[in-house]
């Protein structure tokens, strides 16, 4: 078994208006005092992230042949990470884009992503999906290929899965594949949605019925997790100072994985997600706020001093 995290996805592209006094009205124009162009959120964040803490990893990505597939290539290139694109059909940008307009107050998106019926131009295939995770230690999993995930638990990968907001989303999406999981990571919106829960500790308590450890974010508030029947909560990292919340739990995730890479147990794992999920949001954008591994340790010990 190779040593490695793999993890794909859609890459994202975000086109970031920052320090935006307040969200114009119909018709009307406002500028930004900062705008910049940066690799978004998802599985291409998480991967980057845990090669800058030095974990070997590997990502599956969708680029076209569009300017956009092409700065995306140059970022991941500029950035060292290992990928493979798995894309074979026509589009010039099989891309999410987004604007990205940050206030004072919170974020608001416009998001645009190619509509097309056709699977096959924007995922690949159960072979090429097997064929790029076959063998590694941890395998950060998306929703479909059920087949692939039960033929990779059976074989010895730790199966880690997240979340994200739909408003179908529900229990259905997740049960058939929930046996096989072995942590699973939505935040407080997506949990009680996906349960039916009316509080995200009621949804932790559905889901610790399918799940061995399930962990829902709770933003700043950190965690709450559930093992052995008993459930914890992990607080905040708080050295940091909230400049920008996008991405933090693209970021969590790297910090979690690393743990679970390393050895840690699933509480001091949860920590280390939240410490990379703080480092996170202390700058704007996904990416613009890097930490290494002796920063991590170093966090993480100040962490446990507290």
């Amino acid at each position: 078994m190779e040593n490695t995290i793999v993890s794909m996805g859609k890459i994202c592209i975000d086109l970031i208006y920052s320090e935006v006094e307040r969200l114009p009205k119909l018709g009307e124009e406002i500028f930004s005092k900062g705008f910049s162009m940066e690799l978004g959120g998802g599985p291409t964040a998480t991967i980057t992230t845990l090669h800058r803490l030095g974990v070997p990893s590997k990502l599956g990505v969708f680029l076209g042949k569009g300017r956009f597939s092409q700065f995306a290539q140059e970022k991941l290139n500029e950035y060292g990470v290992n990928y493979v694109d798995l894309y074979q059909g026509e589009e010039l940008e099989p891309l999410i884009i987004t604007s990205v307009i940050s206030t004072p107050e919170d974020r608001s998106f416009v998001s645009y992503q190619p509509q097309n019926n056709d699977l096959k131009h924007f995922f690949a295939s159960e072979s090429q999906v097997y064929e790029l995770y076959k063998g590694c230690r941890i395998a950060y999993i998306t929703l479909g290929y059920d087949d692939v995930w039960k033929r990779l638990k059976k074989e010895g990968s730790i199966l880690v899965m997240d979340s994200f907001w739909h408003d179908d989303l529900n229990f259905d999406w997740y049960k058939d594949i929930f046996p096989y999981v072995d942590y699973f990571t939505p935040n407080e919106q997506e949990a009680p949605k996906i349960t039916g829960a009316k509080t995200p500790e009621e949804a932790l308590d559905i889901l610790a019925e399918y799940l061995p450890s399930p962990i829902v974010k709770l933003s700043s508030n950190g965690c709450i997790m559930k093992e052995n029947g008993k459930t914890l909560h992990i607080k905040a990292a708080d050295q940091f100072e909230k400049i920008d919340s996008t991405g933090a739990g693209d970021a969590f995730l790297a910090g979690f994985l690393y743990g679970i890479y390393k050895g840690y147990d699933t509480k001091a794992s949860v920590a280390l997600g939240n410490i990379t999920g703080g480092n996170c949001v202390s700058q704007i954008g996904c990416l613009t706020a890097q930490i290494n591994e002796e920063q991590l340790l170093d966090y993480y010990k100040k962490y446990n001093q507290e």
